[in-house]
């Protein structure tokens, strides 16, 4: 997933996985329908496996540290990035049927 060696950043090359994992799945159709057994089986098995290494993925960000008798030293801790899953969470789940994709005005409130 690293690009060849090119510096890909991980969102990218996990973004071209789930490009190139739809078109395996869907192929060539234009057309919004329910998915049959198996595709969908294999999608979703597949979903699995390229999220699992968002655990793996962190981001650096900047923190203060102070240390007794010293100056604050400024240094970068790792948090888990949550980038990668946010962005496509709820299409996989409606591709997925967790649930109903949400539809402006289908929630009562109008």
């Amino acid at each position: 997933m690293s690009g060849g060696g090119k510096g890909v950043c991980p969102a990218l090359a996990i973004s071209n996985a789930i490009t190139n994992q739809s078109t395996t799945v869907f192929g060539e159709w234009w057309t919004l329908e329910p998915l049959a057994l198996q595709k969908k089986a294999m999608w979703c098995r597949e979903m699995v496996w390229l999220f699992c290494v968002n655990d793996s993925i962190v981001e650096l960000v900047p923190s203060i540290q102070q240390f007794p008798g010293y100056r604050e030293v400024t240094s970068m801790s790792k948090s888990s990035s949550k980038g990668v899953i946010r962005g496509c969470e709820e299409e996989v789940a409606a591709v997925m049927g967790l649930h109903e994709p949400d539809i402006e005005g289908s929630n009562g409130n109008q």
